[in-house]
């Protein structure tokens, strides 16, 4: 359920050339800024304060406006955030570019059983669940199938996972994908029982995930193992196909989020060629106790030089097997120091000037 009342969020919505700002207090009085796209507050905020956060709609501003009140901002509130291609370069430069979500896709051999010889623990395990029990699974382009498969499956998937956060495609959006030559529906069954489901793309390359979901959103279920029943599905679906990417779509860029981490499980990277979303600026004051947390909580994923992926945070870099192909399309990582450190911090030009003294690079581990 979201924070914000429907009537607030259609004021909101409506306001499309004003970026709204909303404050949100968590109990210990830890508070954000954020002038960003109204689906990403609630997350963006929980992320940042915990899930008791409240929040409170304070202003409007124009486009123009936005740039000079991020520093006041900033410096209050430890965090503050506006999309990036409302502030001038000079105000760019200060920031950390952050893409609203990342995709992540799976690169594939030539076969499913050479795909399984990389697994980790986590994945292996999975696939050893749903080994044990009778999934089958049927391909079809039955239409008719898609508003009890967006009802009972989808919507109560995002709901029960993502919280309040909106259902990214609507059934019209998915009817339209479906309508196409290339798309497919997969129905998982389980003892004839239909628990879960997903739609995808086919293309030359690509073998694209649209969406997914278990019955009713139903915990029992994936504890069953129908989100991985979903995952094999799809994987054996696209080296069936011959293609050399699964593309598993988009998530919050945090290698922390539930979903992200899922993902990288199964061996996903991120994809800098299928990560289209709008950017954020993310203004930071380091010297913010709450911006401690915040990273010592979350690594965050920004661009770099060149479009790359770079890694901010408090955490040392990931060596976990299953994070080696996520750990590639990293280009580096930044760590956050307790107290800026002028003779160890990073002067890599790649990290906002005000930030550098408190980040020192920490070396890649691309495979183990």
């Amino acid at each position: 359920m979201s924070w914000l009342p429907h009537i607030l969020q259609n004021q909101i919505q409506r306001m499309s050339t004003h970026h709204v700002l909303v404050t949100s207090q968590a109990a210990d009085g830890a508070t954000i800024a954020i002038l960003d796209d109204p689906g990403l507050q609630d997350a963006l905020a929980i992320a940042y304060l915990g899930a008791s956060a409240a929040p409170a709609l304070h202003t409007d501003y124009l486009p123009a406006e936005a740039a000079p009140a991020l520093q006041k901002l900033s410096k209050l509130h430890g965090l503050a955030i506006c999309p990036a291609d409302v502030l001038p370069p000079d105000d760019r430069a200060a920031a950390l570019i952050v893409p609203r979500y990342v995709c992540l896709s799976i690169p594939l051999p030539a076969t499913l059983l050479a795909y399984h010889k990389n697994l980790g623990a986590t994945a292996a395990a999975e696939f050893a669940l749903i080994a044990a029990q009778e999934f089958h699974l049927r391909i079809t382009h039955d239409a008719d199938l898609l508003p009890e498969f967006y009802a009972d499956f989808f919507a109560p998937t995002v709901a029960a996972s993502h919280g309040g956060e909106p259902v990214a495609s609507t059934l019209p959006e998915l009817q339209a994908i479906l309508a196409g030559e290339k798309a497919e529906f997969i129905q998982i069954f389980l003892d004839e029982q239909w628990v879960a489901g997903a739609m995808a793309v086919r293309e030359p390359e690509r073998y694209r995930l649209v969406c997914h979901g278990w019955l009713n959103g139903d915990s029992a279920f994936l504890e069953r193992g129908a989100r991985a029943a979903v995952y094999h599905a799809v994987l054996d679906r696209a080296c069936n196909l011959g293609v050399p990417t699964l593309v598993l779509g988009n998530t919050l860029p945090f290698l922390e989020d539930p979903l992200f981490a899922y993902k990288t499980q199964w061996g996903a990277q991120l994809d800098a060629q299928e990560t289209r979303s709008a950017d954020s600026a993310w203004l930071l004051n380091p010297a913010h106790p709450h911006v401690h947390r915040f990273f010592e909580a979350h690594t965050l994923i920004a661009r770099g030089q060149d479009n790359r992926f770079i890694a901010f945070g408090a955490a040392m870099p990931l060596t976990a097997a299953t994070c080696g192909p996520l750990m590639g399309s990293l280009s580096a990582w930044y760590r956050l120091l307790p107290a800026p450190d002028p003779a160890t911090a990073t002067t890599h030009p790649e990290v906002p000037a005000l930030l550098r003294p408190w980040f020192v690079s920490e070396a890649l581990t691309r495979s183990l």
